[in-house]
């Protein structure tokens, strides 16, 4: 029992340190010698102490979704290369998906400003990104998913430059740029990143246009144009996805 409570003493300090919301890795490192302080005093009950170690792990996992869940984010499943049932590429109509206007209103020459993800053009007007988006498109790279964007800018320059000011260009594969149908844009772009269009989630507020798409085998999602793409969106879009590869293998069994 006075092991016990010696040992609760001792670790009370990295307990400590999960209730503050320090980041994963700095805090698992402190834990670390918090622990192997521990370790010198009790060595003969390593088993104890190995134990102790992972309920940590599982309270900062459990600390670190909750600060998730408070902030309107949801988990993104890792993408694995054998799994059937995930995008390999997402795909974003980028005006009034990632921004809520179209990029031929915006004067040139753009800059930055002092406020991340903000663009200011020539008259003085401000520019930004839907509220959730950066966090989304980071989540996304970070977990293996290739990015693209299409565009009804005639000039991809501008796409590139746009991109480039909002500081979200390193989150994407590549971009198509072209008035008119978006099916030979998607083409390309399937090409170029070299996925199969069946294997492409897509988001757009064009309901003509997602038609089109779908009838090139790409899973589509419509957003109404004045909310943005959100955490809910994302996790909605997959589970359609989920439920159309489901239904194409049912049917291929079906039908051999």
């Amino acid at each position: 029992l006075n092991e016990v409570i010696r040992l609760q003493i001792n670790i009370s300090p990295f307990i400590y340190k999960l209730n503050v919301g320090q980041c994963f890795y700095s805090t698992v490192q402190l834990i670390m010698v918090d622990l192997h302080s521990v370790l010198n005093k009790f060595s003969h009950n390593k088993y104890l102490i190995w134990q102790v170690f992972c309920l940590g792990l599982v309270l900062l996992s459990v600390h670190n979704d909750f600060v998730e869940a408070k902030k309107g984010k949801r988990k993104i499943k890792r993408k694995q290369p054998d799994d059937p049932f995930l995008p390999t590429m997402i795909v974003f109509n980028l005006d009034n998906i990632l921004w809520p206007f179209a990029m031929e209103i915006m004067q040139p020459p753009l800059n930055t400003t002092s406020v991340k993800h903000q663009i200011k053009d020539r008259v003085g007007r401000l520019f930004n990104l839907f509220p959730e988006v950066p966090d989304i498109l980071e989540d996304l790279d970070s977990h293996w998913y290739k990015l693209g964007g299409l565009s009804d800018n005639s000039d991809i320059r501008r796409v590139e430059a746009v991109t480039d000011l909002f500081d979200i260009d390193q989150f994407f594969n590549a971009f198509e740029s072209k008035p008119g149908n978006k099916t030979e844009q998607m083409q390309r772009l399937s090409e170029r990143a070299k996925v199969p269009l069946e294997n492409i989630l897509y988001y757009d507020t064009n309901r003509i246009d997602l038609d089109d798409m779908k009838g090139m085998n790409v899973t589509t999602m419509w957003l109404d144009p004045d909310g943005g793409l959100t955490y809910a969106h994302l996790e909605e879009g997959f589970h359609v996805f989920r439920e159309t590869k489901a239904n194409a293998t049912a049917s291929a069994s079906n039908h051999p």
